[in-house]
């Protein structure tokens, strides 16, 4: 950085412990450096993203966001900055491409033909790669149907 404001954005922190500081090296090459302080990292709870939006900590999942959607599945797929899940068709198979953004909730894909009975059989989870998952399930008669349960562990 060689101009003001000196500012320095440090984005997709790993949770950990952190010493930063600052090093200035003026225009004939004398240096020095900061003390630094030291900074924690935290992972991003349900409860603290409620707080951050506003919400009660003891508002369950189910509460409906401003954005007509149920906070945990906000929460769990970061509505805030991605697209919500897309299913896609493709020949015989049902796709639904997901982004798996948190690790204290579980996901799940589940199957239907008849939107009344619901169950994982049958449904290729995926893998996160690292993130992004691709569930997938052939088509069983004329009528099958995908969805995503999220829950809290």
């Amino acid at each position: 950085m060689t101009a003001a404001p000196y500012v320095f954005v440090w984005e997709d922190v790993p949770v950990g412990s952190y010493r930063i500081s600052a090093r200035a090296t003026d225009n004939t090459g004398a240096a020095t450096e900061s003390a630094g302080v030291k900074i924690t990292v935290d992972a991003l709870t349900f409860n603290l993203w409620k707080a951050e939006h506003g919400i009660p900590s003891a508002a369950p999942g189910n509460t409906i966001g401003a954005n007509g959607r149920p906070i945990l599945l906000q929460y769990a797929l970061n509505l805030d900055y991605e697209d919500p899940p897309v299913p896609r068709l493709d020949g015989r198979t049902l796709h639904l491409t997901y982004r798996q953004a948190r690790s204290d909730v579980r996901y799940q894909v589940e199957r239907s033909t008849d939107l009344a009975n619901w169950s994982p059989n049958g449904v290729d989870q995926g893998t996160p790669a690292p993130f992004l998952v691709n569930a997938n399930s052939p088509v069983i008669g004329d009528r099958t149907f995908l969805r995503l349960r999220i829950s809290q562990p």
